[in-house]
């Protein structure tokens, strides 16, 4: 079995559109993504503020474990709200709620990514684009020599040079290794919206 987090918290604001139930041949892109995890424990972090999400796994998917994150108590906290907060309160939750989750495999998916034909790797795994033509609009690592060396979420301000778009799959041997490398400690979300890894964290797939 392995632990699976789903980040989807990024909402339009202002609007009901919801881009997690955007229909793929009739179906929510968020059900493509979950029923690809069905024989593990999935975790899904959800912007308290859509309802339509919530409402919707709550009704059909009632085995799925729902991290809700408050958006104005992060703004509150950080000053920001990125993917990396989500990242953040997801992996927070499976540490306090999984007593095996050290011995378990992590695997990342965006909450509006289908991500099909996966690299059969039994190591950790980062699937990224080196076609990026607006950095604001998407989630960047920064990857010198295939090593992944910081991570940014829709910097306008971030050159193309030496960064790669995620294309919203990760694969983690364990949990731990997360630890490992990212300095949570000092982690501020505040100034940077971006993490600095201890330690580089070796790219296994070759670019989507």
């Amino acid at each position: 079995m392995n632990n699976i987090l789903i980040l989807a918290a990024d909402i339009v604001n202002g609007s009901n559109y919801c881009k997690q139930l955007i229909p793929i041949h009739g179906k929510p892109v968020i059900s493509l993504v979950l029923d690809s995890f069905k024989s593990d424990y999935i975790y899904i972090v959800c912007n308290s503020k859509n309802l339509l999400l919530l409402n919707y796994l709550s009704n059909v998917y009632k085995n799925v474990n729902i991290i809700i994150i408050d958006e104005k108590l992060e703004i509150d906290k950080y000053n920001s709200f990125t993917i990396l907060n989500s990242f953040y309160k997801g992996l927070s939750y499976i540490k306090q709620n999984d007593r095996f989750w050290s011995r378990k495999k992590l695997i990342l998916n965006f909450g509006d990514t289908l991500v099909t034909d996966i690299p059969d790797i039994t190591g950790d795994l980062l699937i990224s684009s080196k076609n990026v033509l607006s950095p604001g609009r998407w989630t960047i690592g920064n990857i010198i020599d295939n090593k992944l060396k910081s991570i940014f979420d829709k910097r306008k301000d971030i050159e193309i040079k030496d960064n790669e778009a995620f294309v919203g799959y990760f694969q983690f041997v364990s949990v731990n290794f997360l630890y490992d490398i990212v300095d949570f400690s000092n982690l501020d979300l505040s100034e940077t919206t971006s993490i600095s890894l201890k330690s580089k964290f070796e790219k296994s797939s070759a670019s989507a």
